[in-house]
């Protein structure tokens, strides 16, 4: 009964229902696209920096991660590898021995990240093959090189041309080697473009003078946004002495650093768009009390009890919320989730601001639940403290005078 007078006074008030429900759903509607944006994005970035290269956790030795150095290298240990692949949530293992070096072709050099990987592994994590730009990818006993795709270019250098990399290898020892370059990559991160020369394990061992060394392990886990779950069960079976392990955001601070300054300026917006639907509720609730004044008085005289006029005006506060959450959502979803499948390129100075924070320039959006979920309890929480306004009102109300106003 009371349902029914609910929904008919809503159907009754429709062109204020109407301004309501809009002011709700576009509430929801931009919160939902601004948060999503940021998840995103950040999502995105995250995603190309972990699964393109870095993993979620990394095994070093001890000190290495403050100074990285092939001094700080050990020993490939079959063990700690075992270990690890039994921890739980561990997708995948990858040995790594990596330093820094001077790319030269002809007459341009520059510095880059020289890194030697076992390319089956590797399937899991920076997967060779998938990033291909040009020409062929590499295998174990290869005794050719992948080169970032900028990289190349500021090189002047193409496939089949010959690489000179010198460096400093184990304990000092100089590092020189000639090289050709079989493939060119094309990661997500723009920093891995310009800088990362990839070669295999034993032809980069070999270049360092450290068979059989390695500089870390990389890990991918089942669960990005948790990998401390993963090393959970890897540090209580590993010598800390010995050995760091480190997840994601100890690796990339600034990262995380970055997406809380980003999330909490997004909700500042959000914040202004939550009070302008707040406002647009309370606007609508507060002539319905005005309006329906007599006839609220003309109720309590015929004797319906307060609690049954509440219980109808909480009612109607909150199913228009439902609704407007409802429709805002509704409208949203197929349009971020078009944006995820469908990343918009940005383009011009954007491109480069994007890529100095190291961040592929995408507009990309997340169609994680949460999202949706979290706002529209937020706003309905919002519509549930509004909606004491009527309760007090009415609790109060005098019928004489409500009918005479």
């Amino acid at each position: 009964m009371i349902f029914k007078l609910a929904w008919r006074n809503i159907w009754r008030n429709k062109r204020r229902t109407a301004i309501t429900l809009t002011s709700i759903m576009m509430a929801v509607f931009l919160s939902n696209f601004l948060i999503s944006l940021n998840d995103g994005i950040f999502g995105n970035m995250l995603d190309n920096m972990t699964r393109s290269f870095l993993g979620h956790v990394q095994v070093h030795q001890n000190g290495y991660w403050d100074d990285q150095t092939l001094d700080n290298a050990f020993e490939a240990d079959d063990a700690l590898v075992e270990t690890m692949k039994s921890a739980d949530h561990v997708v995948a293992v990858t040995p790594r021995i990596q330093s820094f070096g001077l790319a030269s072709f002809e007459n341009q050099t520059r510095a880059s990240q020289v890194v030697g990987v076992d390319p089956e592994k590797e399937k899991q994590l920076m997967d060779l093959e998938r990033h291909l730009h040009e020409g062929r990818s590499i295998t174990k006993d290869d005794k050719g090189i992948l080169v970032g795709h900028k990289l190349a270019s500021f090189l002047k250098a193409e496939v089949g041309d010959t690489l000179v990399i010198i460096g400093q290898g184990y304990h000092g020892i100089s590092a020189a080697g000639k090289y050709e370059i079989v493939g060119l990559l094309k990661l997500p991160s723009p920093d891995l473009n310009r800088n990362l020369i990839v070669l295999p394990l034993g032809l980069a061992q070999y270049l360092f003078s450290a068979e059989n060394m390695l500089t870390g392990y990389t890990l991918v886990v089942d669960d990005t946004d948790r990998p401390e779950k993963a090393t959970a069960s890897i540090i209580p079976k590993v010598d800390t002495a010995l050995y760091e392990v480190m997840i994601w955001p100890e690796l990339l601070p600034e990262m995380v650093q970055l997406r809380t300054t980003k999330v909490a300026g997004s909700f500042i917006y959000i914040g202004i768009l939550y009070l302008i639907a707040g406002f647009g509720i309370f606007a609508t609730i507060l002539m319905m009390m005005a309006e329906r004044s007599y006839e609220f008085g003309i109720m309590l005289s015929v004797g319906m009890a307060r609690g049954k006029l509440i219980a109808m005006m909480v009612l109607e506060t909150l199913l228009i919320t439902v609704l407007g959450i409802l429709a805002g959502t509704a409208v949203s979803y197929p349009i971020l989730y078009y944006m995820k499948v469908n990343p918009v390129p940005l383009t011009g100075n954007a491109i480069e601001s994007y890529e100095t924070m190291g961040i592929e320039p995408l507009m990309m959006t997340s169609t994680d639940m949460s999202i949706f979920i979290d706002n529209g309890m937020f706003l309905f929480v919002i519509s549930c403290v509004i909606a004491l306004y009527p309760v007090l009102k009415i609790w109060k109300m005098n019928p004489v005078e409500s009918m005479h106003k």
